[in-house]
């Protein structure tokens, strides 16, 4: 059964508020080289910077809920996405989208209303990049409304103490609402040190990213492991990291 680390406390209306200043994350003991790494995964809640179109266009419409479904690095500097944008009333949102300087290209795909998708070309987030500096992997939907957006975020504690620290030195409103944490039998970590070390390189060399920037193949080459070897260790990974994921949106 999954330990959830007391990290908020209940505001007005119920809600999750975070402590003033440092959230108390719990205290661990170092952990010792080939002892198996804790990950966990985090519900963050984030003010959208004011000078994107994602902020603009959700403080606009302060009723529509717009979730991310997709994201890939595009080119340099920007990225595609597929938004969907869930509305009481019907507008002309790839219209407004145009308007936007950090959007570059919108396509609509099915019939307009109060639900419906689009294609966006737009600059890279900075919420992408600071995820992708700092290993985290992002879990999708990303949902925004009125400003505000929610995502989950997957990685050691480490890091995501690290991914608050930087969001608030920004200046930006961060809600910790969840974070969700496997112990497994007799207090086994999520993966072993090894598959940790494996996932960790394979996330700086991009090879999670969509495209991938390398193959199974290099990732191999560089790691000098055979590429089967490599493949069911990245397998592991994946069905275990996903399996947490599933449980943390269960709970």
């Amino acid at each position: 059964m999954g330990t959830d680390f007391k990290l908020v406390r209940t505001g007005r209306a119920g809600r999750s508020r975070s402590t003033t200043g440092t959230v108390g994350w719990p205290g661990r003991k170092k952990r010792s080289r080939g002892s198996s790494a804790h990950f966990i995964s985090c519900r963050f809640r984030v003010g959208i910077p004011a000078d994107t179109w994602s902020y603009k266009f959700s403080k606009n419409h302060p009723e529509a809920l717009v979730e991310v479904t997709h994201r890939m690095d595009w080119e340099k500097g920007r990225s595609l996405e597929n938004i969907r944008v869930h509305s009481p009333e019907a507008g002309a949102w790839e219209d407004e989208l145009r308007t936007f300087k950090d959007v570059y290209d919108v396509e609509m795909f099915g019939p307009p209303g109060r639900f419906c998708n689009l294609h966006v070309v737009t600059q890279t987030p900075m919420f992408a990049l600071l995820l992708r500096r700092l290993n985290l992997m992002w879990r999708l939907p990303i949902n925004f409304r009125d400003g505000v957006s929610t995502w989950v975020v997957i990685g050691t504690e480490e890091n995501i103490r690290r991914l608050e620290e930087e969001l608030r030195s920004q200046s930006l409103d961060v809600v910790i609402e969840h974070v969700h944490h496997k112990s497994g039998e007799k207090g086994r970590a999520l993966l072993t040190h090894r598959q940790a070390d494996i996932f960790r390189k394979a996330m700086a060399a991009g090879y999670f990213e969509v495209p991938r920037h390398i193959t199974l193949t290099e990732l191999a080459d560089q790691q000098g492991m055979a590429v089967s070897s490599l493949s069911e260790i990245l397998a592991v990974v994946e069905k275990k990291i996903l399996q947490e994921a599933q449980a943390a949106f269960l709970t």
